[in-house]
């Protein structure tokens, strides 16, 4: 087990477990995606610390705790659709796709960061498709879990 799995497992074990995240299908998914292929290259060593991470332009990568208890309160379904907008880096995209059968992530002046059918986990750079908001969404495709990440 390398330096990143035994930091996924400790968030998990010593940061949501305590902070009343109880949901397993959550657990689960927060502990299969690799948080530190989402933040800049000079914090992946500090990647599940938990705290804030700073990604510059005053926007930041919410801190595993409360993203993990905000997707708890949502009671997300594997049926249900998540349209996530301020998507940052894509890492509550990313769980959430593991959570639902559908997400579709935007940040940044309508960019779509993150398009995928949860058969496929999102990875950075993956799956994503540039332009305006209205060529990720069809008038047919309900979301019903809106979403964002981080200030």
């Amino acid at each position: 087990m390398n330096l990143f799995e035994n930091a996924r497992i400790h968030m998990i074990e010593s940061q949501l477990r305590p902070n009343k995240v109880v949901d397993d299908r959550v657990l689960r998914a927060f502990a299969s995606i690799r948080r530190e292929l989402f933040v800049p290259e000079h914090l992946r060593q500090v990647a599940y610390v938990d705290e804030d991470l700073p990604l510059g332009g005053g926007r930041y990568l919410m801190e595993p705790r409360v993203a993990a208890r905000l997707l708890q309160a949502a009671e997300v379904e594997p049926t249900d659709a998540a349209f996530v907008v301020g998507a940052g880096t894509g890492y509550e995209a990313a769980v959430i796709a593991v959570l639902t059968r559908y997400v579709v992530a935007l940040d940044g002046g309508g960019e779509l960061v993150v398009s995928r059918q949860n058969t496929e986990v999102p990875t950075p750079g993956s799956g994503g498709r540039g332009g305006p908001v209205r060529i990720a969404w069809r008038p047919e495709q309900a979301f019903t879990i809106p979403a964002g990440e981080g200030p």
